[in-house]
């Protein structure tokens, strides 16, 4: 809608020049419009995505523990919804830190080891 030329042909009247001018005005806002419905479908898709996973981790601590059956869902669906591991992580410590259950960090790099469960053993824990 709008170019950039060498000024061969422009609109000479006052009339000429607004028509122009909204043709331009018009065609930038078309562009950005057409640009700015995909980002905000991703955007939406993004949000969906990290909320249902966010659901499978409050389902996974309602009780309390992280059984091995548990842990391989939160995998499953992780990949399933292209969640990253990061992600994953920050939602996983945010559902630790609803639940109430004990967090144990890495000493050195502050990661979450697992949590304390209660009645499981050693190799059971997240």
């Amino acid at each position: 809608m709008t170019t950039v030329g060498y000024g061969d042909v422009i609109p000479v009247t006052v009339f000429g020049k607004i028509l122009g001018a909204c043709i331009g005005i018009i065609g930038m806002g078309m562009v950005a419009l057409s640009a700015g419905l995909p980002a905000s479908g991703f955007n939406s898709a993004l949000h969906r995505r990290r909320r249902e996973y966010e659901e499978a981790v409050e389902d996974a601590l309602v009780d309390g523990v992280s059984s091995h059956d548990e842990i391989q869902r939160l995998e499953k669906a992780q990949e399933e919804l292209g969640v990253t591991a990061e992600d994953a992580m920050e939602l996983l410590e945010t559902g630790l830190r609803r639940s109430g259950a004990a967090v144990y960090a890495c000493p050195h790099c502050n990661k979450p080891l697992y949590h304390q469960t209660a009645g499981l053993e050693d190799d059971d824990r997240v």
